[in-house]
């Protein structure tokens, strides 16, 4: 993708300033002497101010069922007095980054419970003896070690340049595998996967299996243009999916389940199957559909979760995939553990 210079430009001054306010004192920086130094108007500085006030609010505008009411912006940026500019007291690049933090994985536990975002950030910030609310992330057996050549991997994902990792298998057998192009690191259920392309399939290996990373910058590769194909884009799969068996590919089939009563309530308020939606209610449960792209997830993801639920889910369609399922049950009730 290229740029035109202006917007280079611009990108860079919007850096500069956001450096400028965060190094500055209490009493700012002097807009007049930034713009000089810009070659721009100073008209030019203020709009690029609330263009960064608007980009560092994190308030939205939500819809309930009767109007659209909008919460009060905060500025992060203001004025100080005599032409000079600033951070508002207390705020920093540090805290901010905390705040998106914020923004994007807690406030939405407390929308959960009903409960005012503020509210609930300022039961966060207590203590765990003094705070009534405890949360339970997934939790991982032990540490994973850094893998060597970690940073590399980072850097080829943003840079888009394809590099060899090497994994090892349980028995610690390693395999050299050329030509993976990264795309995220992604934390799932309590571990860290990479995913990426080898071969022109989508690829995911746990974080811990990766015994090395070189890069091979040299060899760029280039992807979709996500803005033609927006549902292409990994983050668009990724914010989909449930779990880490899915496929990129198109989807295969369509399944649906029948929910009884007892569990309706858990499947109202969350996703447990890829694309899932309830399609119909009735006095003794709920009717949903799901998705999935190919057998693996089928087998490895969405046959699990059915079987977690059990007695309280069926499989009303397909047929062979209901009669596929009962198999795997009567293998399961037949074998010989000892």
């Amino acid at each position: 993708m290229s740029y035109r210079r202006a917007d280079v430009k611009k990108i860079n001054r919007l850096i500069t300033l956001l450096l400028r306010f965060d190094a500055a004192p209490a009493s700012g920086i002097n807009l007049q002497h930034f713009a000089a130094n810009a070659n721009v108007n100073i008209r030019t500085i203020q709009r690029d101010i609330k263009l960064l006030n608007d980009c560092l609010n994190l308030s939205e505008e939500k819809e309930d069922k009767k109007k659209t009411r909008k919460k009060e912006k905060n500025f992060y940026i203001e004025r100080k007095g005599h032409g000079n500019y600033g951070f508002k007291e207390g705020y920093s690049l540090a805290n901010a980054k905390q705040d998106k933090i914020f923004h994007d994985t807690i406030e939405p536990l407390a929308e959960s419970l009903g409960m005012s975002p503020a509210v609930f950030r300022a039961y966060w910030r207590l203590s765990p003896q003094e705070n009534p609310l405890f949360i339970k992330f997934p939790q991982q057996a032990e540490t994973i070690r850094l893998i060597s050549g970690f940073e590399t991997l980072l850097d080829a994902i943003q840079k888009k340049y394809t590099v060899t990792i090497t994994r090892k298998n349980e028995t610690g057998k390693k395999t050299a595998w050329a030509g993976f192009k990264p795309l995220k690191i992604c934390f799932s259920e309590g571990f860290w996967y990479l995913i990426g392309y080898f071969d022109r399939k989508i690829m995911k290996y746990r974080l811990e299996s990766i015994a090395n990373v070189q890069p091979d910058k040299k060899s760029r590769y280039f992807e979709y243009n996500p803005d033609k194909d927006p549902k292409k884009a990994i983050e668009y799969i990724l914010g989909n999916a449930v779990g880490m068996w899915f496929n990129s590919d198109n989807i295969t089939q369509t399944i649906k389940l029948f929910i009884k009563k007892p569990i309706a309530s858990y499947f109202k308020k969350k996703i447990y199957f890829p694309q899932q939606k309830i399609i119909k209610e009735t006095a003794s449960g709920l009717i949903l559909t799901c998705v999935s792209s190919d057998d693996i997830e089928i087998k490895n993801n969405i046959f699990p979760m059915i079987q977690k639920w059990l007695p309280n889910i069926t499989i009303l369609a397909p047929h062979k995939l209901a009669e596929e399922f009962r198999d795997r049950l009567k293998q399961y009730l037949e074998q010989d553990v000892l």
